[in-house]
């Protein structure tokens, strides 16, 4: 599970990047990630780490 919620981040930060969508949940989080970016990155992160277990749950 860490995997995949690096996995995520990375393909977050891609997302940002390119500012342009991936297909399905690659996508959603990296509109998320741009849009949270006003925020510090340990709020991100602890967000997506409860987002995940409720998702993988």
């Amino acid at each position: 599970m860490i995997i995949k919620i690096l996995w995520k981040l990375i393909r977050g930060f891609i997302v940002r990047q390119k500012q342009c969508p991936f297909v399905g949940i690659a996508g959603k989080f990296g509109w998320e990630l741009n849009w949270k970016s006003k925020k510090k990155f340990p709020d991100i992160v602890a967000e997506m780490v409860e987002s995940d277990l409720s998702f993988f749950s």
